[in-house]
């Protein structure tokens, strides 16, 4: 599998929101679509808790993914797309 599909799907899942087979994405656990921006924190001490530092922002409109940023623990950015 493609490292960039994994991380993909990581944010995703850090984002509170999954995919279904209509390739939408929904808020976890229901049949909502997902719509506005969603944001994956790093960990707070030793993988435990979140801390306020931003790992990753995702816009998502009417369940399809827009755009989404990854930042490292600086807060630069590390990786980006837009639709």
């Amino acid at each position: 599998m493609d490292m960039r599909l994994v991380t993909l799907y990581a944010m995703i899942d850090a984002w509170g929101l999954e995919p279904k087979d209509d390739r939408l994405l929904y808020l976890r656990g229901t049949s909502q679509l997902a719509d506005g921006e969603y944001k994956g924190y790093y960990p707070k001490f030793l993988g435990f808790g979140k801390s306020d530092k931003i790992n990753s922002i995702g816009v998502v409109k009417k369940g399809e993914l827009i755009s989404w940023k990854r930042f490292n623990k600086y807060g630069d950015i590390q990786e980006y797309w837009d639709k």
